[in-house]
């Protein structure tokens, strides 16, 4: 039921929509920028840490994601969300997901629902720059969603939130950035 809109649209996307003027690989650049300028900041910031030892415990595990997430934190005052998945680029993505959940909707439904917090009745502000809650499960992404998304370096992963896509901070666990009901056609600016 959480995606069920947007599988239910994905039977409805033909030829034209996929060559619409600002989507294709072209519309996905701005996103792939962002997503790189992001994992250079992880990257730069957690160089400035000690590191972990390499049989760190989990209370050192957890000492070093708290000094990262407030770093990053400290290092993106001003993030928002739409930073990373930029506005020229939702409508692209969204069609990725569409096309993506479009081959067995119900088996694709079904494995995003598994872990899904909002499936499992666990509430998880979605806010940017907030640490993902300790304990709160995470969705799993289907491979086929996967391959049709844009790749993400090591410091990301994608996550489902109920019907919203999560980028979320793979080493800190916090939220960098979310968009908003995937599942539902992006609202286009009435043209003159």
């Amino acid at each position: 039921m959480l995606v069920r809109r947007a599988l239910a649209l994905a039977g409805t996307i033909g030829l034209a929509a996929a060559v619409r003027a600002g989507e294709g690989p072209a519309a996905v650049a701005p996103f792939n920028d962002a997503i790189e300028a992001y994992a250079k900041l992880h990257r730069r910031v957690a160089a400035d840490l000690p590191p972990l030892p390499k049989r760190a415990e989990a209370a050192q595990i957890a000492a070093y994601q708290k000094a990262l997430a407030q770093r990053l934190a400290a290092a993106r005052p001003s993030a928002r969300q739409g930073d990373v998945f930029v506005a020229v680029s939702r409508s692209e993505l969204r069609r990725l997901l569409r096309e993506a959940t479009a081959e067995q909707p119900a088996a694709k439904e079904k494995e995003i629902a598994t872990g899904n917090p909002a499936a499992e009745g666990v509430r998880v502000p979605l806010k940017v720059n907030v640490v993902y809650p300790e304990g709160a499960p995470r969705s799993n992404v289907p491979t086929t969603v996967l391959a049709r998304l844009p790749r993400l370096p090591p410091e990301l992963e994608y996550r489902f939130v109920g019907d919203h896509l999560v980028l979320l901070d793979a080493g800190a666990h916090v939220i960098v950035d979310f968009m908003a009901r995937v599942g539902e056609p992006a609202k286009e600016p009435a043209r003159p």
